[in-house]
């Protein structure tokens, strides 16, 4: 499975610059670590209201980063949000526990890769 869009993950390296790219990827991993406990958090306490705003967020930060398939997903958790339909933001909470990790891990062996 492709995890990230190399085209979109090139434009940011080449918008902020190929130097500043490896640090931001870092970001990425650590930030996202922590909104993924953040929404389980959340999810725990049934605060719909507050997943709807780490899903935001982490939708737009793996459109960032051309994350495509975490981005998707979680564009998913938001509209589920919206609905408080409990099963299906277990169910993309869970595919974002995978995906997110995945995702990293392609953005570093991308910098591996250039």
């Amino acid at each position: 499975m492709q995890w990230i869009d190399h085209h979109v993950l090139a434009q940011l390296g080449h918008d902020v610059g190929e130097a500043l790219l490896p640090h931001l990827i870092s970001l990425f991993v650590e930030d996202s670590a922590m909104s993924l406990a953040d929404m389980q958090r959340a999810t725990d306490r049934q605060d719909a209201e507050a997943l709807l705003l780490l899903a935001h967020t982490l939708k737009s930060v793996c459109a960032t980063y051309g994350a495509q398939v975490s981005q998707q997903q979680a564009k998913a958790l938001e509209a589920a949000c919206r609905q408080q339909n409990w099963h299906d933001i277990g169910i993309y909470l869970d595919a974002l526990q995978r995906s997110v990790p995945e995702s990293g891990q392609a953005l570093q062996d991308y910098l591996l890769q250039t």
